[in-house]
């Protein structure tokens, strides 16, 4: 949905992109990136069952794949989740930068109107500083979910390629199992930031909602 947002701000800096932001096209975007997303979770669906451990019934994950496959999958959503989305918005928002700055010299330069008709209410540098906020947060609370993941990965693979029989402590799954937690925290704080972040940073925004 982010990349979704940011695509569109990049589109609604140009006249010819009319015919791409009605709102059956952006029902049938919205329906896709739901779609994408339920078939990129099915692994976890069918991976997930409940386990007695200590006499408690937890949810657990019981990967169902080879080392090979889990290894695909993980790199593949580091590339899918954090990778290509990152490139995307930044790619769109760098255009929709360049479109605004380019559009506020020419005003300045052929008709000093910007102050009069409140365009410098949110001017490139107000969206710069949007831009950057909304990339630092999606770093911030993305980046860390996949950085477990791949630890995750690591521990996995030397376990099952340890001569020995190696085993992590206890102190590294109650470690592990924490920061865990913490980061996909993160990843549903990520969900709700973005409205937040527009009430702060954009005066036009928070008009409609001030009444």
């Amino acid at each position: 949905m982010l990349v979704a947002l940011s695509v569109d701000r990049s589109l609604a800096s140009y006249h010819n992109t009319a015919t791409l932001r009605r709102r059956l096209v952006g029902v049938g975007v919205c329906v896709a990136v739901w779609l994408v997303s339920l078939a990129a979770s099915l692994p976890y669906a069918l991976s997930a069952t409940v386990t007695v451990f200590s006499g408690r019934r937890a949810c657990s994950l019981v990967w169902r794949m080879t080392a090979h496959t889990r290894r695909a999958w993980t790199y593949s959503q580091l590339t899918l989740g954090l990778a290509a989305p990152l490139v995307v918005i930044a790619g769109a928002n760098t255009v929709l930068l360049w479109r605004l700055r380019r559009r506020s010299a020419s005003r300045l330069a052929s008709r000093g109107e910007i102050g009069r008709r409140g365009g410098a209410a949110f001017g490139p540098m107000a969206m710069a500083k949007l831009v950057i906020v909304v990339v630092s947060v999606f770093v911030v609370c993305q980046l860390p979910y996949h950085a477990v993941e791949i630890m995750s990965l690591m521990t996995y693979e030397r376990h099952r390629n340890s001569a020995d029989g190696w085993q992590p402590t206890t102190t590294y799954i109650a470690a592990f199992i924490y920061t865990n937690t913490a980061a996909q925290l993160l990843v549903y704080v990520s969900s709700c930031c973005n409205p937040i972040i527009y009430g702060i940073f954009n005066q036009n925004y928070r008009k409609p909602l001030s009444g």
